[in-house]
This record gives C-alpha cells, structure tokens and sequence, in this order.
C-alpha cells in the first residue's frame, strides 16, 4: 500500500503529469471563454417580436462594427470614399439589413451604427439632412426591380428641394475611428456577412491569447510554461471585453510580446518588424516606439518605421491618399469628444483621463464647452511625470535599461504602455508583457522576503545563515533575537497579480456604487444629445455628483495599480544590480540574496 501511494505520489509530482494537467485547464479555460464571448450579446428576450431573429447583436456595436465597416468599403469597392458618411451609410445599410433585427426592434442597426461613427459636420441642420442622405440613399433600394430603381432615383431628384440634393454631393467627412490599414486588414473577413465575421474574430482573438503566451514562454525561455502563460493572458483585465467585442487587443499584445522576444534573442531587425505592425493601431506603435528609443535599438527603430510606413503604402491602392488625411480629421475631432464625453471618459483607463473623471461634468448642458483647461494641466502632468522619469532614469542606467526581464523590462514596458494617449479598458491588456516580464524567473515569486528592523547598533543583525530559519522546512538553529524583529513578506508581484484579478472578476460582481455632492456648487442644466434637456416646460437642473461604482465604467482601478507598480518598479531599476548575487549596501539599506535562500532587507 505505501508502495502504491509513494508511486502515485511521484507520477502526480512529475513534470509530465503538471504540464499535461497545465493544458488540460487553459484548454478548459480557453472553451469557457469562448462559450461566454459568445453568449455576452446573445438575444434572451422571451418575447419574440422583441428578440432578434438572427440570435445576437455583437456584430452591430461599434467595437467590432467599425472595424468590420472599414473593411466592407474595400470589400465592395467603396475604398476611395472611406470615410465619406454618403457612402458609409449605403455601405451599412446593405451589411445589416433590417430582417435580421427584432420584428419590434424600436431603433435600426444602421441607425446605431452610423449614429456612432464620427462627423466632423457643424451644420446646425444637421439632423435634418442626415435624414435626407439616408432617404436619398435608401430610395432605390426599395424598388423590386431596375426600372423601379430607376424612377425612384428620378423622383428623388424631383420631390427633394434642388439646393438639398446638390448639398448630398458635398463629401461629408466621417466615420470609425480605425485607420484605412484597418480597413486592409478587415477586407477578406467583409466579403461575408458581419455576425459570421464578428464570431471568426472572436476565435482569431482567442487564438492571439495562445499566440501571445507562446511568445511569453519562449521569452523566460520556457521557465513560465506555455499553458501556464496563456492562462495568465486569458485571465488578464481586458481580454474578456475584448474577446466578446471582437476588439484587437489580444491580437496586439501577441505583436508587443513576438516583437519583444526576437529583440531579447537579438534580432532587433525583426523584432522592429514586426512592432511594425502597429501601423494598424498608430496610437500603440508611437507608445512603444518610446521603449525602442530609450534601450537603443536602433536597428529595431528603422524597421519598425519602414514595415509601417510600407503597410500604410499598401493601402493607397485601394483607398488613396485622400482616406488618410479624411482620417487625421477625424482623429482631431475624436481626440476633442475623447475629453468630454460622458461615455468614453468612464470607459478609458489612459492616464490622461484620470482627473477628467472627477473634473469633468458629463451631464451638463453644452458638449465641448464642458472641457476644463485643468484637466489638460493635471493629466498632462501626471502623462509627463512618468514619461520624464523613464527617460531619465534608463539614461543614467543605460545596461539596465536593455534589460529584458524583470523590473527593468517591467519599467521600461509599463512606461510605454502608460505613454499612449487614449485607449479604453481592453487596452489594459497590453500591460500584461510589461506584468509578466516580472515573473522571470519564476522562483523570486516563492522566494521569502525578511525586512528585519534594527536600530544602528544595537543588537544582533540577521546574516544570510540565519536567514534559513524562515524558509519553509525544519530548521537547524534558532537565529535568536534578531527574529523578533523580522517579517516575513510574500512578492509584491503576487499581490498585484491578485489584486488585478479582483478588480477584473470579484469587485464587479458586488455592483457596488457610491455618489458624493462636495461644496455649495450652483445647479448646471441636464443636457441630452448636447442640448439642455426640458421636462414640463422647464429646464432640468442638476447639482454636479461623483459617481463612484464598482464595474467598468467605474475608476481606472487598473491604471492606478499598474501605476504605483511602474513606481516599484522604478525604485528597483535604480537600486538593483542585475549581475549582482552577493551582499551590497545601498544607503541606509542593507540587502541580502543569497543563491537559494532568501532575500533580507534591513533597515537601520
């Protein structure tokens, strides 16, 4: 029986056996991803004249629907006019036709849609004449055949006032977000139809998570196995948005890692490659063109802007230069609605939009007159702030800067993710290299960690040998007096870990929510769709409230952790010595890491 029991205990100890067991859950884990992304927009109304006949709307957001638009102008041969909202509007209209929504649906897919794109039209009357160019464009797809078509193309010309019908020629800049190598990208998967896409990108993200966590194991060179990594990714905030929006998060961090890990075995060329990439998201690529900078990889730094600028080339062909500068204009007018408006502030987690959260009235009446010029002052500051310490600190430490693991990577990678101007919660995800590259190598994590205090002079220290009486098995000696004045510490790395994990699963689930009224504020009018909102005959007012809620549109909990992580991380960058093992002493501190044993801080 002992015999049985000690063979059972050594094959459940194996390797083989953990590493089987490893896949087997990230496999389980992968499923139950996929099988959530795809029910997260599932229609359930019972009533069935409310739910939608095709069975789910994911594919009509704006997440994955500007995306996919994009590509549908190429598809069909729309290019040239991209970002043209006369030609975006016929474009939608066919992809998502009306028989797909529900029988009482109260407002067309399109309609959201389009409603959602930008527009960078100040015409007053501009409601009005949305309304035209959707009649005008309508009009003859409503005919049954093509002499039918024909007249109503003719009747349209006649019924509709001719200053109206000659306004409908002027191109009316507007659109998604997304940049025309978007649009390159989105093409093959527009020639179907939008749900089909929507739930093949959502496998391609969840296969970018594998992706990605190969590219971490080969990183720590397979010291973080392959399964375990992916799951660590899987697991992250802001996959699981991203998965079911069928956004492009996971899809980029598996460029950030691969990129990351050919520079870290050398290939600095290819490595700049294929963060070259980034041509597809500009915002991520200027971000981490930053870490190039700063470790000096200089060979990474041409590529990069070749491979960017050849991707970007690619797409003249189909959608000419005009789509790009279409696409500047609008860029500007979203980077102005970025500060003020009450849905995107909430969702972001970039550093620049941590003030405007408590700073900004998001219902008050006016739209862009909500902007507060310090908000820009405390923002910038703060986006300054960690910008100017990252590039000084890797110039005075410039070896340590080329680091690709650990704290010094971590710096480096959080620094960058922290550089991009806007992005929204699933960009959190892109954090997830710069987290962990501090897990390498794995056993620092288990490693206890003994602060002793002491004062100078008094009393004996706590050398290395003593050391060993707190290390998880039977000890040979009591090291006396000095452990009473010693803690034991788990990694810092590891309360982070679980503390992301509860922002992300276990906060969110309380739904908790908070509301505070501070000073003697005057009330402000409630707007609507940017105008005062009336009730009654009378203007609604409101006194200015925090809200404070415990979901995704509550604070940035991610950026503030990852933040005061990037400022740990900055203190080790500044003390550590990477090829250091033995005794230094560092100021009043006293640090001792011993190969095996544990790490001793004293402070005196």
């Amino acid at each position: 029986m002992i015999w049985l029991l000690f063979r059972l205990g050594r094959f459940v100890v194996h390797r083989w056996t953990r590493y089987v067991a490893a896949w087997v859950a990230v496999l389980a884990l992968a499923v139950h991803a996929q099988y959530q992304a795809r029910r997260t927009f599932q229609s359930r109304d019972p009533d069935p004249q409310k739910r939608r006949r095709d069975g789910n709307d994911g594919h009509t957001s704006i997440d994955f629907g500007g995306q996919w638009m994009l590509g549908r102008m190429v598809a069909t041969g729309r290019g040239r006019h991209l970002y043209d909202r006369r030609h975006l509007y016929e474009a939608v209209v066919e992809a998502y036709p009306r028989g797909d929504e529900a029988p009482d649906a109260p407002r067309h897919d399109a309609d959201d849609l389009m409603a959602a794109f930008m527009d960078t039209q100040s015409d007053p009357n501009r409601e009005w004449n949305d309304r035209y160019r959707r009649a005008v464009a309508v009009a003859p797809l409503m005919a049954p055949d093509a002499w039918q078509a024909l007249a109503l193309t003719a009747a349209r010309e006649v019924n509709y006032p001719e200053e109206k019908f000659a306004e409908m020629q002027l191109k009316h800049v507007g659109g998604p977000l997304y940049p025309p190598t978007q649009a390159l990208v989105f093409a093959p998967l527009a020639i179907g139809s939008a749900q089909r896409a929507y739930f093949i990108v959502q496998g391609v993200m969840l296969a970018a998570g594998f992706v990605a966590g190969l590219g971490v194991s080969a990183l720590t060179r397979r010291r973080i196995w392959w399964p375990v990594a992916t799951a660590m990714i899987l697991l992250y905030p802001g996959f699981g948005g991203a998965h079911a929006l069928g956004q492009n998060a996971p899809l980029s961090l598996a460029i950030l890692v691969w990129g990351w890990v050919l520079m870290a075995r050398g290939y600095d060329t290819a490595g700049g490659a294929v963060w070259g990439l980034f041509a597809f998201k500009p915002v991520w690529g200027a971000a981490f063109f930053l870490v190039i900078l700063l470790t000096r990889r200089w060979r990474a730094g041409i590529s990069m802007i070749a491979v960017g600028v050849l991707f970007a080339a690619a797409t003249l062909p189909f959608v000419g230069l005009d789509s790009w500068f279409d696409w500047l204009k609008i860029g500007s007018l979203a980077n102005r609605t970025y500060n003020v408006d009450g849905n995107w502030i909430p969702l972001s987690r970039d550093l620049l939009g941590l003030p405007r959260r408590l700073l900004i009235d998001t219902d008050g009446a006016g739209y862009l007159e909500r902007d507060r010029w310090y908000a820009h002052v405390i923002g910038w500051s703060i986006w300054l702030f960690v910008v100017e310490t990252t590039v000084r600190l890797s110039q005075l430490f410039p070896d340590r800067a080329r680091a690709m693991t650990g704290s010094a990577a971590a710096f480096l990678l959080l620094a960058g993710w922290m550089a991009c101007f806007h992005f929204m919660y699933y960009d959190s995800l892109l954090s997830a290299l710069g987290f962990l590259v501090l897990l390498d190598p794995p056993r620092e994590l288990f490693r206890p960690k003994l602060v002793t205090f002491q004062l100078p002079g008094g009393g004996p220290a706590l050398d290395a040998t003593a050391a060993e009486y707190f290390l998880p098995r039977l000890a040979e000696k009591h090291p006396g007096a000095a452990a009473q004045r010693t803690w034991v510490a788990n990694s810092l790395v590891i309360y982070v870990g679980i503390a992301l994990l509860m922002i992300h699963y276990t906060v969110p689930y309380f739904g908790l929510g908070a509301t505070f009224t501070a000073g003697h504020r005057s009330p402000v009018e409630v707007s609507s769709a940017g105008e005062a909102l009336v009730k009654d005959g009378k203007t609604v007012m409101h006194t200015r409230q925090i809200e404070i809620v415990s979901g995704t549109a509550g604070p940035a909990y991610e950026t503030w952790l990852l933040l005061a992580l990037w400022a740990w991380c900055a203190m080790r960058f500044v003390i550590d010595q990477p090829a250091c093992r033995s005794m230094k002493a560092a100021g009043p501190h006293l640090f001792l890491r011993e190969e095996g044993g544990p790490a001793v801080v004293r402070s005196d």
